[in-house]
């Protein structure tokens, strides 16, 4: 496959219109509104894939740079109009100056890294004082990751989050704990709680895509989404 039709695989048939997809984005926008974005911020979206947050960023007025380890797709999306670089994010540094960026985007990249403490400390050396990151990943601990262990060990394998290029999955507890090491949370939620559906039939959206930010409940959702930003 081109890096083109990687790039329309994703895109461009249907990914981001998915139920799932789309509530999420939605959720990510409310987050995004909590930040105070100006126009002349350097904003960096890693593991920027096909750019959809990237996107949405750049609609925000923003100057966006894109980041990801496959050259292919940052070929492809070089192509709709953005400037990205190719950066290994697993134990390497990031290619920018110490507190040069104003945001950070990091979407579901660190369940694919075997050190992403380090990638969280190289976000905090980017990030200028007072500046945002988002970051999401999955949870070991929530209802999806229970009812996905039983699955594993009934089939006799390890349960990844549904992707086997997953190699870290955090608890809830402790991407918190690594987090507010480096930075204040301004808001962390969980979204998704493992089922949609009830003897066959699809449950209301209103029941499976709730995002909350309730203590205990927050816990056991699947995607952790969590707001911070660099202590002054």
């Amino acid at each position: 496959m081109s890096a083109t039709q990687y790039y329309e695989s994703f895109y461009w048939q249907g990914k981001y219109e998915r139920p799932y997809e789309r509530r999420r984005a939605q959720i990510i926008e409310g987050l995004y509104g909590r930040i105070p974005f100006q126009r002349h911020w350097l904003t960096l979206d890693l593991g920027a894939g096909t750019g959809f947050y990237s996107e949405k960023l750049r609609k925000r007025g923003v100057r966006v740079v894109t980041a990801d380890v496959d050259h292919g797709v940052v070929k492809a999306i070089r192509g709709h109009g953005f400037f990205p670089t190719v950066c290994n994010c697993d134990g390497g540094l990031l290619p920018f100056q110490d507190s040069s960026i104003k945001v950070v985007n990091a979407l579901d990249i660190l369940e694919h890294l075997h050190e992403p403490l380090r990638l969280l400390d190289e976000i905090q050396r980017v990030l200028k004082t007072g500046g945002y990151s988002l970051i999401s990943t999955q949870n070991r601990n929530s209802l999806e990751g229970f009812k996905g262990r039983i699955f594993g060990k009934l089939t006799g394998t390890t349960w990844k989050a549904w992707d086997e290029t997953h190699t870290t999955i955090f608890s809830y507890a402790e991407l918190i704990r690594e987090l507010s090491k480096r930075f204040r949370i301004l808001e962390c939620g969980g979204y998704y709680y493992g089922i949609h559906s009830f003897r066959g039939r699809p449950l209301p959206p209103v029941v499976w895509r709730v995002y909350t930010k309730l203590p205990l409940i927050r816990q056991l959702g699947f995607t952790m989404m969590v707001l911070v930003r660099k202590r002054y």
